[in-house]
């Protein structure tokens, strides 16, 4: 998992103590718990066997866990990705995760899925904190992570501070993305400060962040605003597809 999360989400964003480090600097809303799972398919198994689980997985979720959503996520442009898709869910709140999962402890769903992946190389918590996320994640779309590391003397309402002004000079230029902070939890053993993520509804919105940033100065407010705070580096791209919406 260290290799999976180590990815420079800077050249395109500015974008609970339980989960992770406290994210004091956090004003847009909640701090809500999210996971992670490194699956790969078995031998024979392929996506049609996985939506059939996820079915009825859903159908489960929908009375006993309503609130939590769940998202596949396929590695694009990385580099060390040794597995075939990350699941990646989140919860409205801690006590929402706690009632699920104990619900979900009492099936024999998590049976069902390993009948048709294996997911053993990681499952891992953090803590998911807004940055600019007005309309909430896309349902399908891309998803960039970074890890990053905080400059000497700075702290994580620093790093938050500049992320949020970052993203708002970003957003300024006409930048479509969506970002968020993950801050590492139960389960996590990373040597960064947290993941910055940036999603997008498409590739042609991202494709206009990296022209804003390369071509439209992005470089220089990036290199002003973050860099004395935080460096963070590579990247790596994953084509998300949406398993569930839960309700909020």
């Amino acid at each position: 998992m260290k290799n999976l999360w180590k990815i420079a989400l800077a050249v395109l964003t500015g974008t609970s103590l339980l989960w992770g480090q406290s994210a004091t600097g956090q004003e847009d809303g909640a701090v809500v718990p999210v996971e992670w799972y490194a699956c790969s398919f078995r031998d024979g198994k392929d996506m049609e066997d996985l939506n059939k689980v996820t079915a009825r997985f859903n159908k489960w979720a929908d009375k006993n866990d309503p609130g939590y959503s769940a998202w596949l996520m396929f590695p694009n442009l990385h580099s060390g990705v040794e597995y075939d898709f990350g699941w990646l869910g989140s919860w409205a709140s801690g006590a929402d995760f706690g009632k699920g999962t104990d619900a979900f402890n009492q099936t024999d769903l998590m049976s069902d899925f390993m009948a048709v992946i294996d997911c053993s190389m990681g499952h891992e918590m953090a803590s998911s904190a807004v940055i600019n996320a007005p309309d909430g994640p896309p349902d399908n779309g891309v998803v960039i992570f970074a890890g990053c590391t905080l400059e000497e003397g700075k702290n994580l309402n620093d790093s938050y501070a500049a992320h949020k002004t970052l993203s708002e000079a970003m957003q300024a230029m006409g930048g479509k993305g969506a970002s968020w902070i993950f801050y590492p939890g139960l389960g996590s053993n990373v040597d960064f400060d947290y993941w910055q993520v940036l999603a997008f509804k498409n590739y042609t919105d991202l494709g206009m962040a990296t022209d804003m940033y390369t071509n439209g100065g992005g470089w220089k407010k990036s290199a002003e605003i973050l860099e004395p705070v935080v460096s963070c580096g590579g990247t790596s791209v994953w084509d998300a597809r949406l398993v569930r919406a839960g309700t909020r």
